[in-house]
């Protein structure tokens, strides 16, 4: 992927709680993304500043590594420990735009 962000997740699928590792800082803009789950699979996205230094990330549908299948949705990220972002909550269709 060019031009984009890779966020590296700490298990198969995002929930309230979960951690990404972002390879490069926060960007300052809507940036597409690729989201790297810890079982190999992965899902398209975008990423965007949210105020607060929070980050607002939609990511396309995708398949676990074990086939569940998990649908679009939109996550609030806020700022974690040693550079990492922790899931705040699903985020609203009208948030951070």
């Amino acid at each position: 992927m060019t031009d984009g962000l890779v966020l590296r997740a700490r298990g198969s699928h995002l929930y309230p709680g979960a951690r990404v590792v972002p390879e490069g800082g926060a960007p300052e803009r809507a940036t597409p993304c690729i989201v790297e789950f810890a079982d190999g699979s992965a899902a398209m996205g975008e990423v965007a500043p949210a105020g607060e230094g929070r980050m607002l990330l939609a990511t396309a549908p995708y398949h676990t590594a074990a086939g569940t299948e998990i649908p679009a949705k939109r996550w609030l990220l806020q700022p974690g420990a040693a550079g990492e972002w922790q899931v705040a909550r699903r985020a609203s269709a009208g948030q951070g735009r």
